[in-house]
């Protein structure tokens, strides 16, 4: 049976004894006129979700007909105002979430409530808790990004950790019971290993977030990604700047490697880069030690889990589809690039197979 109750997301504000004001963070609406005056007055008292439709019209008899109590009701949930409650609110939502779950995530769902043009936040949320993310890398950055996906409610997490003992091993205390998180480690060379892994968990979108430059697992996971049909969000952090995008979808939007090649043929010194990623390929160096503050870090995966969620519930375009997004930790600038597709990439263009007279017929 129907609960109606006003959304959290708004405040209901009453103006006059014929005007109210429905407010949230994003629109105002005034409803106004004899209907309000005669109805709405009773009636938002009995809005809480702890009362059928037919028992408002029970208590509201005395004051208007079932069926005008039927159509203001009716017409406050075609705006959105207006939602179903649990079936049994002890119980939890009847579409599928538990209480604890509702109350983990009721500001998120909030948010989702605020910014959905169809269906309802509960809905949204359980695509998250069906998604299984891998998230490849380690330090600080691929540790922040699992914090944030498990607050997010996305339900199995993956941390292919590429240095044993590292941060993202570390976060087993800070996992919700409502979510599954794995950290598994993996030898920074051993690429068979890393595709034998994610072949065996069949995540529905992976991560690679790390603290420096390795054009080895750039490759290795685009081309996973590329053959397996899997969205891969990218995002690094090193020294004063982070980057958190692009987010590939194979056969529609550009890869790393045409991200690769288009970031590489826009830096001041190419030999000198090209120089560096032959020598990183050549493996058996010492690295660097990766210069990250954990600000920035968090920044960067908090900005990486938004994508995430419009990805997954598709609540809004995420911004780094054929985009990057840098952010200086120094200046607190933040710029978003447009990332084209290279017609001839080798990882992802059509063009290699076909002759293409004109750039607009290549495929996405």
């Amino acid at each position: 049976m129907l609960r109606p109750r006003i959304k959290e997301c708004y405040d209901v504000i009453p103006e006059a004894v014929d005007r109210y004001q429905i407010r949230s963070s994003e629109e105002t609406t005034v409803m106004k006129g004899a209907t309000v005056q005669q109805v709405f007055s009773h009636l938002l008292p009995l809005l809480d979700g702890r009362n059928t439709e037919d028992t408002i019209t029970e208590k509201l008899a005395s004051v208007a007909s079932a069926a005008l109590v039927h159509a203001v009701i009716e017409k406050l949930r075609a705006a959105g105002v207006v939602e179903e409650a649990a079936t049994d609110p002890a119980n939890g939502d009847s579409q599928g979430l538990s209480a604890e779950e509702l109350a983990a995530y009721r500001h998120q769902l909030v948010f989702l409530d605020l910014t959905l043009e169809r269906g309802s936040a509960v809905q949204a949320q359980l695509l998250l808790k069906k998604a299984r993310l891998s998230i490849v890398g380690s330090g600080e950055l691929a540790a922040a990004l699992a914090r944030e996906a498990i607050r997010a409610g996305v339900g199995r997490i993956l941390g292919a950790n590429l240095q044993p003992g590292n941060s993202i091993s570390q976060i087993g205390p800070l996992v919700s019971s409502l979510v599954s998180f794995e950290a598994i480690g993996v030898e920074t060379g051993d690429q068979q290993d890393l595709e034998n892994l994610l072949d065996a968990e069949s995540p529905t979108l992976l991560a690679i977030a790390i603290d420096r430059g390795e054009p080895v697992l750039l490759e290795a996971i685009n081309k996973f990604s590329q053959s397996r049909n899997v969205a891969l969000l990218h995002c690094v952090a090193n020294g004063t700047q982070a980057i958190v995008g692009p987010l590939v979808v194979p056969g529609q939007t550009a890869c790393l490697t045409c991200y690769r090649l288009r970031v590489n043929s826009h830096v001041e010194f190419y030999e000198e880069q090209r120089a560096f990623e032959a020598w990183v390929k050549s493996n058996g160096h010492r690295r660097a030690t990766p210069g990250t503050p954990p600000a920035l870090a968090n920044m960067a995966a908090a900005m990486a889990a938004l994508e995430i969620i419009k990805h997954v519930t598709e609540v809004y375009e995420p911004e780094i589809y054929d985009r990057f997004i840098s952010i200086d930790a120094l200046t607190l600038e933040v710029i978003s690039h447009q990332l084209l597709k290279l017609p001839r990439c080798p990882d992802c263009g059509g063009g290699r197979s076909s002759i293409r007279y004109s750039s607009w017929q290549e495929p996405r």
